[in-house]
């Protein structure tokens, strides 16, 4: 049996433009390429869109399309980082050239986040009908802050719990990450110290981010979802592994 080779995998979101995606992907022999369009594109949207797809079939290319608000960086963000999970097991690089500024961050986001290439590719002139690519500048990697991964799955819990029923409580959140094998929480800490493990390594640092904020009713102490921590549950839910967790759990208080 031979060895598996990874596909090449290009991620580009599309524009008014068509060789920076589709000469891009050419030269460096992308296996398959993901299209991202603009959910609600006007006529020369679609016009565009038309032009890549059918210049990639021409260079025997396959690909799919997907579709967010390209002008949402949120939307933008989860859209490609979704895409990029999928082909996780691939090599994956991301068009940062195409389409709006807005899908140029969040693929470059996106790209710094899940430590694949991110790439540019520079125009010989920029105008609506001439655009021959002249050269491919990778993006260099720099730190993002993102949320870890387990703060990511409780963000994910939090807001599913808020969409179902109520805020969760904190003796909810530390039911959840016991019951999910959360590394953060140490199995040999008990009563108020696994309270104190949740403040440090998820309450705190996703306060501080302005993911959620604490509301005391009583005695109790809820933990709500910010509009802010939404936009990032968006863009970054799909960079853990859903599969894995056990997310409809009761109530523990």
């Amino acid at each position: 049996m031979g060895l598996k080779v990874p596909d090449r995998i290009h991620i580009a979101p599309v524009g008014y433009e068509r060789d920076r995606v589709v000469d891009a992907a050419a030269q460096f022999k992308a296996d398959f390429v993901v299209l991202i369009s603009h959910t609600d594109n006007d006529d020369d949207g679609e016009k565009w869109l038309n032009l890549v797809q059918e210049g990639l079939t021409n260079k025997n290319i396959e690909y799919t399309t997907k579709y967010c608000d390209i002008f949402d960086l949120y939307d933008s963000l989860g859209k490609i980082a979704e895409t990029i999970d999928d082909y996780r097991e691939e090599e994956v690089y991301v068009n940062i050239s195409s389409g709006s500024k807005i899908t140029a961050v969040a693929g470059a986001i996106a790209s710094m986040v899940t430590e694949c290439t991110a790439y540019y590719a520079v125009a010989e002139e920029y105008s609506p009908e001439a655009q021959k690519i002249k050269e491919v500048t990778e993006i260099p990697h720099y730190p993002i802050d993102a949320p870890d991964e387990n703060q990511t799955a409780v963000l994910e819990f939090v807001n599913l719990k808020e969409n179902q029923d109520a805020s969760p409580t904190k003796g909810e959140l530390i039911h959840f990450s016991e019951s999910n094998g959360l590394g953060y929480m140490d199995r040999n800490v008990g009563g108020k110290g696994k309270y104190r493990l949740l403040d440090t390594h998820i309450i705190d640092p996703l306060i501080q981010k302005g993911y959620i904020e604490t509301v005391k009713e009583g005695r109790t102490i809820r933990v709500k979802i910010t509009e802010e921590g939404r936009r990032a549950n968006q863009a970054f839910r799909h960079l853990i592994d859903r599969s894995k967790y056990t997310w409809n759990l009761q109530p523990a208080e």
